[in-house]
């Protein structure tokens, strides 16, 4: 669902019209975009945001008026990227 760029309300909407009704999922769209949100969230690894900041780091020694900034939250780990 996520790899193919289908919306978590079309999919529920789906679900919702093969089992016939909202209360045979078993789940409501707000449980199924938590769980995509989670999702999303743990497919960026250790090494993915620091491979990021590298690359940036190199397109910013090649030109000047490159900007970039960066927050990491108190465990270290990236939290916004500008």
């Amino acid at each position: 669902m996520i790899d193919a760029s289908i919306r978590t309300k079309k999919v529920v909407r789906y679900l919702q019209n093969v089992t016939e009704g909202v209360e045979n999922v078993g789940f409501i769209e707000q449980d199924a975009h938590n769980f995509v949100q989670a999702h999303k969230k743990n497919m960026i690894s250790i090494g993915d945001a620091q491979t990021l900041i590298n690359d940036f780091m190199h397109l910013q020694s090649e030109d000047s008026n490159f900007f970039y900034s960066f927050q990491v939250d108190e465990d270290g780990r990236l939290c916004n990227f500008f």
